[in-house]
């Protein structure tokens, strides 16, 4: 069990001073569970990728985001666009936000869904099958019921709050912390 307590370079979403437990479990096939005064909710996510074998020349590695990219590689949440490229200036998709969202909703739920293509379909169809047959995509986001949908589009920020927020049960989505009204 190794515990920290958050300070200003972390980017851990924790208030400044907050005590965050995480606790390895296993080798690469462990888990890892955070929790914190500020979020109750526990959620085992497993570690399926080695980020030492990466080579993502654009990504600094003691840059601020470095960590949280390591995470989302492990965990199998984002991978690089190719790899040498994790793309780290780069938009991202509706077919990657997708993605995101149903493997978040997959692991969540450890349905051990197999994400493979079906031969000559698009990278992302198993992940849109996915979300449809789960209830996860609203109509504008499924091309069998918008045709004009085009998944390699840029996400717009609305549409990435829309589609990952039905990653996970609203309960897991409630406030971590209320603030008023900004005058």
């Amino acid at each position: 069990v190794n515990t920290d307590v958050v300070n200003d370079e972390d980017n851990t979403g924790v208030p400044m001073g907050e005590e965050i437990v995480t606790e390895n479990i296993g080798n690469s096939s462990g888990a890892t569970v955070t929790s914190s005064e500020v979020g109750k909710s526990t959620v085992q996510l497993p570690y399926v990728n080695d980020y030492s074998t990466t080579n993502f020349l654009d990504v600094d590695r003691r840059a601020w985001y470095a960590k949280s990219i390591q995470a989302a590689y492990e965990m199998a949440m984002m991978n690089g666009i190719s790899d040498t490229q994790f793309y780290v200036e780069g938009n991202v998709t509706l077919a990657q936000t997708i993605c995101m969202a149903a493997r978040i909703h997959s692991i969540y739920y450890n349905d051990g869904y197999d994400f493979t293509a079906i031969n000559g379909e698009p990278w992302y169809m198993p992940y849109v099958r996915y979300a449809r047959a789960n209830g996860m995509l609203a109509a504008k986001y499924d091309s069998t019921r918008n045709k004009t949908i085009n998944y390699d589009q840029d996400a717009l920020r609305v549409q990435f709050v829309e589609i990952l927020s039905a990653s996970l049960p609203a309960d897991q989505l409630a406030a971590i912390k209320e603030t008023g009204l900004i005058s």
